[in-house]
């Protein structure tokens, strides 16, 4: 059957030419932004029958205009129940673009239809353009005047001049679907789709994507700067009955994939700045970072680096420029660069790779730590590699340091005789010196350390560390551990570390050997008991008295009992009302009595017998001597006095006397030579 004009405006009149609707989505939400509307002719014998066969006649027969309106009076009025942030987009023809009475038209059907225009975008080709630039010029301006968005279609398939962009006030720029389905497979679609979108952004236009089959496709698009999308991914052209469906998705369209190769997705950044925008930033960023910064390309020639890698390599950016590496570096270091260079370029990440550089004019060797990284483009193309440098000479000297600084340390601890301990603060051992194993032949971690006390001082021990726990106390214990089959003695020290709050997060400490001096103060405790029980079993009275102040440290009870005195510790005794006498009768000055003379003089007094005559007027004959006391380095520290009882010797040489001769006399208490010269 011949379509002819008749055909097809009866086939208007009878409303077989019918609207359909293709969503328009936001590439990275995923969401519905607006729709195309798309005709389509339901023949009632012939069927559905194809745009490509009836837009051609349309044309021909010069009733384009009669089928857009017939579009827009269906349209606008099937879309008065949708929320009014959605826009609708029509496809208007070369030919219409140069009818003046286009945009009147479509005012009044608008009007008509109480459709605001700022909803609608109309679309126009570039081969409407050339014709008549001025006349299709003043037809679209007149459509944006009365509110209307324009966009630019299938920009790049036609003439594709930027006298289009900058002759009309376009606010859509759309990339046509022949590069969106190649973006994938091809770099030169890649590089055409990316060129589209940048000169989009540049210009502030928004950039819708036509033809969008795959996820792939989307992301890619995405991460270009793309920010609408159109296709079978989203959905065929639906008529208005499945209009409200469609909206009522419980979840929206796949947004941009967030788990794309880093390489890729890295361009997404910045995506809202202009493109000079974003040259200039990351120019910046390139050019302040903190490292040396490059990149090569596959054929590991410099193409771009900046100032700090250049001054690494000690030669400036132009002599980098163009040149391979091989080139630039010393041969020594290429030698140990070059296989990771070709690694990066089969694919590979490598990072914190450390290189040493060959000193320089008298300079030391730098250490480098150097970054390979390669560089994809949109579809994991590896189109170079990125090269990162950080001079880490002064970290690795500081390392150095440390390590001198810790081995001097551990000599130290090592040296140290006591065992340096760290717990937690539940009192758990973390880390205690390996002296601990060798001493004991036993851990220490944890609270395993216990195991090792003797069962007898085990739970002084404990108690000791919960309280220390407890109250935060500083912890000082003594106890036994068994070491190669005998029980040493141990003193354990410890103190808490508290942080800014006053909570205890460590404590540290040591364990320290002391055994000896144990055994030395408990030796010495003995030797001090013998000698008390010898001084207090003495025959004679022993009186010790100390230099410097006086005071009478020790006196044993014969003493006492011949004195008739009690001393008690740390008593400064008088002389006062105290007399002695020689044995003929001669008082004796307190300068000159034995104690006192040995203290002032420093040497020992001789043997003599002294008439005792105490504050109450008893007296007694005593047989008294004293020596001073000195210390191991010879200054004197004290005296000692011997006191024995004449009185008694007497009285046995009398009684003996009597026994033999039987004769019974009194002895007279005045003095020990008229007792004698009576025997």
């Amino acid at each position: 059957m011949q379509l002819s004009a008749h055909h097809i405006v009866q086939s208007l009149e009878q409303g077989e030419f019918v609207p359909c609707f293709q969503p328009l989505v936001d590439l990275r939400s995923g969401e519905i932004h607006g729709f195309e509307i798309l005709a389509r002719w339901q023949h009632p014998t012939l069927g559905l029958i194809s745009p490509g066969v009836f837009i051609p006649l349309i044309e021909q027969y010069r009733l384009a205009n009669n089928l857009t309106a017939s579009l827009l009076i269906s349209a606008f009025a099937e879309v008065r129940s949708l929320p009014q942030n959605f826009g609708l987009s029509v496809n208007v023809s070369p030919a219409q673009l140069h009818d003046r009475s286009l945009p009147k038209l479509i005012d009044i059907i608008a009007e008509e239809a109480e459709f605001d225009l700022s909803r609608l975008t109309v679309e126009l080709t570039e081969s409407a353009l050339v014709d008549d630039l001025e006349l299709a010029g003043s037809v679209a301006r007149q459509l944006k005047q009365r509110g209307m968005r324009l966009a630019l279609d299938d920009f790049g398939t036609g003439y594709s001049s930027l006298l289009h962009l900058q002759s009309l006030p376009f606010d859509e720029l759309k990339v046509d679907a022949s590069f969106v389905r190649s973006i994938t497979e091809t770099r030169q679609s890649r590089k055409i789709t990316a060129a589209v979108i940048g000169l989009g952004l540049s210009l502030g236009l928004t950039t819708v994507a036509e033809g969008i089959e795959h996820q792939s496709q989307a992301n890619l698009l995405a991460w270009q700067g793309c920010s609408l999308g159109q296709g079978f991914l989203y959905g065929k052209a639906v008529p208005a009955a499945e209009l409200l469906g469609i909206l009522a998705r419980p979840e929206p369209f796949p947004g941009v994939n967030t788990e794309a190769p880093p390489a890729i997705s890295s361009r997404f950044l910045s995506v809202d700045a202009q493109p000079t925008e974003r040259f200039s930033q990351l120019r910046a960023i390139y050019d302040g970072a903190p490292v040396g910064l490059g990149f090569v390309n596959t054929q590991l020639r410099y193409v771009n680096l900046n100032q700090r890698l250049a001054q690494s390599n000690n030669k400036p950016i132009e002599s980098h420029l163009g040149r391979k590496v091989s080139e630039v570096l010393s041969p020594e270091l290429y030698a140990q660069v070059e296989p990771f260079l070709h690694r990066a370029l089969q694919g590979e990440s490598l990072r914190n790779i450390e290189f040493s550089s060959t000193p320089i004019a008298g300079e030391p060797a730098r250490t480098l730590m150097v970054c390979y990284e390669p560089v994809r483009d949109e579809a994991g193309e590896i189109l170079g590699v990125c090269i990162s440098v950080a001079d880490i000479s002064a970290l690795k000297q500081k390392e150095q340091a440390l390590r001198e600084s810790e081995d001097h340390y551990r000599h130290t601890v090592e040296l140290n005789p006591q065992i340096p301990w760290v717990a937690d603060p539940d009192g758990n051992v973390i880390s205690i010196s390996s002296r601990w194993h060798a001493l004991t032949g036993k851990p220490a971690e944890n609270r395993d350390w216990l195991e090792c006390v003797h069962p007898e001082d085990r739970p002084l021990a404990v108690a000791a560390v919960q309280h220390c726990l407890r109250t935060g106390d500083p912890l000082d214990i003594e106890y036994r551990v068994q070491s190669e089959g005998r029980w040493l003695w141990m003193r354990g020290r410890g103190y808490p570390r508290r942080d800014e709050n006053g909570r205890i997060i460590r404590w540290y400490g040591s364990a320290e050997n002391i055994d000896e001096h144990k055994r030395a103060v408990d030796e010495l405790r003995c030797g001090e008991a013998r000698l008390r029980a010898l001084f207090q079993a003495a025959p004679v009275g022993i009186v010790l008295v100390e230099s410097s102040t006086g005071r009478v440290l020790r006196a044993n009870p014969h003493a006492e009992q011949l004195v008739g005195f009690r001393f008690t510790p740390d008593m400064v005794w008088s002389h006062q009302g105290w007399h002695l006498f020689d044995s003929n009768g001669n008082h004796i000055p307190e300068a000159s009595m034995p104690l006192t003379s040995a203290m002032r003089t420093g040497r020992t007094t001789r043997s003599e017998e002294i008439l005792l005559r105490d504050p109450d007027g008893r007296r007694r004959w005593l047989n008294i001597t004293a020596a001073p006391v000195r210390l191991e380095n010879g200054t004197q520290w004290g005296a000692v006095m011997i006191v024995q009882d004449i009185e008694a010797d007497v009285r046995r040489d009398e009684q003996r006397l009597l026994e033999l001769t039987g004769l019974s006399r009194g002895i007279s208490n005045d003095g020990r030579a008229s007792a004698i010269a009576s025997a």
